[in-house]
C-alpha cells in the first residue's frame, strides 16, 4: 500500500499548506522539552531518595527502583508483571511516594492523574524524603535532651 500525496494535498486548503511543516517542528520541539524536563524530574526524585538518577533509563530497574522508594518490598516487583494487579501495585506506589516525601493524599491523587506537573513539582519543590529506616534496638528513652539548659 502506497501513500498518496497528490490525495493528501487535495485535502489540505492550500493556505494551509505553508504552516505544516513550522507547526511540526513546533509541537515536536514542545514535545521534546516537556520529556526532558519529565526525565529530568524523575532524576531529582530518585536522587533526592538517594538513588543512582541513571537508574531511570534502565527498563525494569526504573520501576523496582521506584517501588523501593515508595517503601514497598521487593518482591512488589513480580506484581507488576500480572495484568490488572500491576495497575493497583502502581497507584499504591504513587500514593507512597507522595507520603514517604512528606505530602498527602491529595498529592497521590495528582501524581495518578497529572503525572507530569507533580513528578515536577516533587522534583523542584521543597519536599524530602523522609523513608528513613529506624534501628530497632534503638528506643526513644535512648536520646538523652536535658530540660531547662541553655545552649551556650
Amino acid at each position: 500500500m502506497q501513500f498518496d500525496f497528490d490525495t493528501l494535498s487535495a485535502q489540505i486548503p492550500p493556505e494551509m499548506l505553508p504552516w505544516i511543516i513550522p507547526g511540526a517542528i513546533l509541537l515536536t520541539g514542545i514535545s521534546l522539552s516537556l520529556w526532558v524536563a519529565y526525565i529530568g524530574s524523575l532524576w531529582l526524585v530518585y536522587s533526592k531518595a538517594g538513588r543512582l538518577g541513571c537508574l531511570i533509563f534502565v527498563p525494569i530497574v526504573n520501576v523496582y527502583t521506584l517501588l523501593r522508594i515508595a517503601g514497598h518490598p521487593a518482591w512488589h516487583i513480580l506484581l507488576v508483571f500480572i495484568p490488572i494487579v500491576n495497575i493497583f501495585v502502581l497507584i499504591m506506589a504513587w500514593f507512597n511516594l507522595a507520603k514517604v516525601f512528606g505530602k498527602g493524599s491529595l498529592f497521590g491523587l495528582g501524581l495518578l492523574f497529572f503525572h507530569w506537573i507533580f513528578v515536577i513539582w516533587l522534583a523542584f519543590g521543597r519536599s524530602e524524603y523522609q523513608l528513613h529506616v529506624q534501628d530497632p534496638r534503638k528506643s526513644k528513652t535512648d536520646e538523652f535532651q536535658p530540660m531547662n539548659v541553655r545552649p551556650t
